[in-house]
């Protein structure tokens, strides 16, 4: 196995649910909504404009095996604040 990291793009979004909602069942939580709402969700937080968050997909080849996210946002993705305020240095 042979692993690139990448900037996730919006053709990465299924694999990347698959991969979220793994992590889900492993922490003992459940989705909610449809593939395809969940799908658009996630599409408009990482794509859209402006985006809410990023992820870098971890690649073997073309399927994504692992992700990694973040936000510039403080103190998480949803607040109304940028971080600007020394509680986020």
């Amino acid at each position: 196995m042979t692993v690139t990291v990448a900037a996730a793009t919006p053709a990465h979004v299924p694999q990347l649910l698959t991969r979220l909602e793994e992590m889900d069942q492993f922490y003992g939580d459940t989705t909610d909504g449809s593939p395809e709402a969940r799908a658009g969700q996630l599409r408009q937080a990482l794509f859209g404009d402006p985006p809410a968050g990023y992820a870098l997909a971890a690649l073997d080849g073309d399927e994504v095996v692992g992700l990694a996210s973040y936000s510039f946002l403080c103190p998480a993705v949803g607040s109304p604040a940028a971080c600007t305020s020394k509680s986020c240095t």
